[in-house]
């Protein structure tokens, strides 16, 4: 069994520093031709986490083949993040999730 030690992960804002026996929570995010909303739905959850959420939680944004710019939306939200979010494209990268 694989155990990640997510104390020794570098991240950033007060509620990513976590000690010993603090948990993480991954949140996924999968997407499909959300273009319009997902920048707007996705910055309005992290505002929730770190305002409310009593964990530490990275978002990964799970494209599944998008026609539009949805993925374009996902990745720049990667790169302005200093919140340990991530992209995959499911249909590219589909053995990248496992």
């Amino acid at each position: 069994m694989h155990t990640t030690d997510y104390s020794r992960q570098p991240r950033t804002g007060a509620r990513d520093r976590l000690g010993p026996g603090q948990a993480q929570v991954e949140i996924v995010i999968p997407v499909r031709n959300e273009e319009r909303d997902l920048g707007p739905s996705v910055r309005r959850l992290r505002a929730y986490l770190d305002g409310r959420f009593p964990f530490a939680a990275r978002i990964t944004i799970a494209d599944n083949g998008s026609t539009d710019g949805s993925r374009d939306v996902a990745q720049a939200l990667e790169r302005a993040s200093e919140q340990g979010w991530t992209v995959i494209s499911v249909k590219d990268d589909w053995a990248s999730v496992f």
